[in-house]
């Protein structure tokens, strides 16, 4: 058997780390969810393959042809909210018709969000109100406050539509941020919708089948985008081809594209750095002990 490439062992290397990084992850999930594995399948049938490596100008157009554009989040890696900016930059340069809707702030909150978008309330008094620890799994107010500043800049409206309880099910969180984006949808009919939410929920199966459902036949299935981010599975492809680190973008199927901007390593990483740290502050300027503990999981 010949021997492996210095290449071929990096990348042997990653997704040894990658399985050894997702063992961790699921062993972290204390409590079971009795349909996660159906919803979760739902996802990774979407992200398994892709059609062409494709370019911004390209998602660029079917963005502004779009009335539901739904954006895939990682929470924690605060790529995934970099990329929502992103994309965000790149629509107003043509149109300022869309609305924003997070799955990162509770409906409730709204009236708190609006005051402080318009400059009408302090950021310690919005933190304060919103109390991301007690609503939020991811307490990560720095990756989303620069999405905050260009909606304040720019007077894009941001609604919240996490709506169900604090714990409850996918399903059910879906059924309910289902009914806060009808609202929205009957509120601003005119505007495009950019949804951001975690990323499992984003299959056309789980929260924009229930978002159809519920805004009837006013829902245009037909001007649908869907934004995956960095989806392992097309990673690999990408790494046997020798592009990883060449390709930013790739085209799913008409209605679908898949943004690769980390590699699969560091969104766990990011993940796990924040499980670490969930009872105090990540500390980003001394990297010095998780690059030690990668070093010594590669060695």
């Amino acid at each position: 058997m010949a021997a492996l490439s210095p290449r071929e062992e990096l990348i042997k290397i990653h997704k040894q780390i990658f399985r050894l990084n997702q063992k961790i992850i699921e062993d972290s999930i204390l409590v079971s969810e009795q349909d996660f594995v159906k919803y979760e399948r739902n996802y990774l049938k979407h992200v398994r393959e892709f059609r062409e490596i494709a370019e911004p100008l390209q998602l660029k157009a079917a963005a502004l042809a779009a009335e539901w554009i739904y954006v895939g989040d990682y929470h924690t890696n605060r790529q995934s909210q970099r990329a929502l900016l992103r994309l965000l930059k790149m629509l107003i340069g043509a149109t300022d018709r869309f609305v924003l809707c997070l799955e990162f702030l509770q409906k409730r909150h709204q009236v708190h969000v609006d005051r402080y978008l318009q400059s009408k309330l302090s950021l310690s008094k919005f933190l304060q109100h919103i109390n991301l620890r007690k609503h939020f799994y991811f307490d990560l107010w720095e990756n989303f406050e620069p999405i905050f500043d260009f909606a304040k800049y720019y007077q894009i409206e941001v609604f919240g539509i996490e709506t169900a309880s604090f714990g409850a099910g996918l399903k059910k969180r879906d059924a309910a941020m289902a009914q806060t984006l009808a609202e929205i949808s009957r509120q601003r009919p005119d505007m495009k919708k950019i949804v951001f939410v975690g990323d499992l929920h984003i299959a056309p199966e789980n929260l924009p089948r229930q978002a159809a459902k519920t805004v009837g036949k006013a829902y245009p299935h037909e001007r649908e985008l869907f934004l995956y981010q960095n989806s392992e599975q097309i990673y690999w492809k990408l790494a046997a081809d020798h592009l990883e680190d060449k390709v930013e973008l790739v085209r799913l199927d008409d209605k679908s594209f898949c943004l690769i901007n980390t590699p699969p390593i560091v969104w766990q990483q990011s993940y796990l750095n924040w499980l670490e740290n969930e009872e105090g502050e990540i500390d980003y300027q001394d990297p010095k002990h998780g690059f030690l503990d990668l070093a010594e999981r590669i060695a």
